[in-house]
């Protein structure tokens, strides 16, 4: 028997789950729906080899980093809400961008793949890219890829309307994904983890102070801000920034929020004493090392066994060290670290940790 168009929006409803949250206010706040992906919830672990260098205070990991194995890392809890989104659309074709270093395009690629959509990348990278990490699984898994120089990476919008324009024409349904799943569903994707992280701290008992991040492009950091306050938990968020000047991150935080509150049907006044960002640890910029980076990723993989990326959060474990030592968390007795991943971004950079890696 064909499917009718009637038969298609039941059997996409029947995959979809609608959650709501019981809030502290006693209201009834409903998510979007979405499409379970990710490996949930993560795991907490703590860092004991790390307390002697903090004076025997405790530091613990959220590992964000076993969402998965391609589908490792913070991204795939957006898609889970993006992908129920594009499901309810009819759409084909996933289309988003970023850049060949991309974790958010190398884990769409393979949830289009594991759902049966086709998908299309813009990439912003060198004209030849190194074929390894997260750019040789997208060509893996077989992503019509669109290559735009590195100068013209602020453009990436235009060139993913200009490839959804090109698919239409040629008869497919593209669904456009905010590059980096940066929307208000990746926000809420985020709230949804403080939930989660909320559940797992009442059942064991423990508490934090303050959660550290990445701050990337922000749904991330931004979620999690929203979520604490939504759900009632006194502690800090700290996002430390990879390549943006902090300033202009908590214009980015504002705004995300608000959208993330216009979706939720709720008002969540978030003032700028709130948005705890740093751009204390970028280094030399986005996808940019100092040798010193190297040496911790090694340090802290020898020392702890956690796998950090060169980007993004061998830059943030290192910045929430230091923070915690003698900065904005010297006072906090309990830290949460968010490992939102990223080991795929280690091989391309395999040669600057030296022939003893």
């Amino acid at each position: 028997m064909k499917a009718t168009p009637e038969t298609m929006a039941v059997a996409v409803e029947s995959r979809l789950h609608r959650e709501e949250v019981e809030l502290p206010s006693g209201q009834t706040m409903s998510y979007p729906p979405r499409i379970p992906l990710g490996l949930l919830p993560t795991r907490i672990a703590e860092c004991p080899s790390l307390s002697a260098r903090l004076g025997g205070r405790r530091l613990a990991i959220k590992h964000d980093d076993e969402t998965g194995c391609v589908t490792t890392g913070n991204k795939v809890r957006k898609l889970e809400f993006y992908i129920a989104e594009a499901m309810q659309s009819g759409a084909d074709t996933l289309v988003t961008a970023g850049s060949t270093l991309s974790n958010h395009c190398r884990t769409t690629a393979f949830v289009a793949r594991e759902l049966g959509y086709d998908v299309h990348l813009v990439l912003s990278g060198p004209e030849s890219p190194l074929v390894n990490g997260n750019y040789l699984l997208m060509l893996l898994a077989g992503a019509e890829i669109r290559l735009i120089p590195i100068e013209r990476h602020d453009d990436k919008d235009d060139f993913v309307r200009e490839a959804a324009s090109e698919l239409e024409a040629a008869g497919a349904i593209p669904y456009v994904i905010p590059p980096g799943g940066t929307g208000a569903l990746g926000v809420i994707a985020y709230v949804r983890a403080v939930q989660e992280l909320r559940d797992q701290l009442a059942e064991t008992g423990t508490t934090v102070d303050a959660i550290t991040v990445t701050f990337g492009s922000g749904s991330t950091y931004s979620g999690l801000l929203l979520g604490t306050r939504l759900l009632g938990l006194d502690l800090r968020v700290l996002g430390m920034s990879i390549g943006t000047e902090a300033g202009q991150c908590r214009e980015i935080v504002r705004d995300l929020i608000a959208q993330a509150c216009s979706v939720l049907g709720v008002d969540v006044p978030v003032s700028v004493d709130d948005i705890l960002i740093t751009d204390a640890y970028c280094g030399p910029g986005y996808g940019q090392n100092t040798e010193s980076d190297f040496e911790f990723i090694k340090e802290m993989a020898r020392e702890t066994g956690l796998v950090l990326d060169p980007t993004y959060t061998g830059k943030a474990f290192r910045g929430t060290l230091e923070e915690m030592q003698t900065g904005q968390l010297a006072d906090c007795q309990d830290v949460l670290f968010l490992h939102t991943g990223g080991i795929f971004g280690l091989f391309p950079k395999r040669k600057r940790f030296g022939p003893s890696a």
